[in-house]
């Protein structure tokens, strides 16, 4: 990895753990200038991540009695961060660091990139809100508290996975691990989590909490056929009941990361040869 994404690396492991805000902020923008400086990213990009620090931070330090403009902020905000999460806004150039590798002969090959886009947005959205304050005031305790959770949910995802066909039993420990791991875990769990539950589902649990029917809100993907987005809408429950209940990123990722793991080791990934 280069010294950019080692920066991004530590920036989200210090997010999690270490509760020096302002260190964090001034690490986002050390980041941000030496990912410019590396041609990770070139000005377009940058300045994209600039106007989402802007909207980020009007709206999580003014409170404005006008609902439209807040509401513009907030889906403003949504359209930026799913523009850099999908790659669809230009000026960066992630880092292919995986580059068409079968893990088996049972698996279709897969492509893995670093994503400095997507992570930065999840970045600003946790240190700009109270998202981080929320988090490192978090005990250990709620790990505990609810690991039986945690192990159910992981077997419950995984097994209905295997119960549909999206996989088959592929038992494997690919020399690719370590560098998958550290990706998946820190990065994509981090960025989804960060994204989905503490931003999106939260705002807008907040606003329908005034409806009793609707205890807590969900986000799924809609996209890839009719058997993942069945997988995925299972997830996305779990997930957002997880974070509802223990209002703890670090818990939702950690069940991310329990299924996205035991899919890589356990079985054909991405999909089974012929799924592709």
């Amino acid at each position: 990895m280069t010294m950019t994404y080692i920066a991004l690396l530590i920036n989200v492991i210090s997010g999690l753990f270490y509760k020096n805000h302002k260190a964090l902020l001034w690490s986002l923008v050390a980041t941000n200038v030496i990912g410019f400086y590396l041609n990770i990213t070139i000005i377009e990009g940058f300045f994209s991540l600039v106007l989402l620090a802007a909207m980020v931070f009007l709206y999580s330090n003014f409170n404005p009695k006008n609902k439209i403009l807040q509401t513009t902020l907030f889906l403003g905000i949504i359209s930026m961060v799913i523009g850099l999460s999908s790659n669809e806004i230009p000026g960066f150039f992630n880092s292919l660091i995986i580059d068409k590798v079968q893990l088996s002969d049972l698996s279709c090959s897969f492509s893995m990139y670093l994503h400095f886009d997507k992570v930065m947005a999840a970045l600003i959205l946790y240190s700009m809100t109270d998202l981080h304050k929320i988090e490192i005031n978090t005990p250990l305790t709620t790990l505990r508290q609810n690991i039986k959770l945690i192990l159910l949910s992981t077997a419950g995802i995984t097994i209905a996975a295997y119960a549909i066909g999206y996989i088959k039993f592929d038992p494997k420990l690919p020399n690719i691990f370590l560098i998958w791991m550290i990706n998946n875990f820190f990065c994509v769990c981090f960025a989804e989590e960060v994204i989905f539950r503490g931003f999106i589902q939260r705002t807008l649990g907040s606003v329908l909490s005034q409806y009793q029917k609707i205890p807590y809100l969900h986000i799924t993907h809609f996209q890839g056929g009719i058997r993942y987005i069945f997988l995925t809408s299972i997830a996305g429950f779990l997930y957002g009941y997880i974070y509802h209940r223990t209002n703890k990123i670090l818990v939702a990722m950690i069940v991310h990361f329990g299924v996205n793991l035991s899919h890589f080791m356990l079985f054909t990934y991405p999909a089974p040869v012929g799924m592709c």
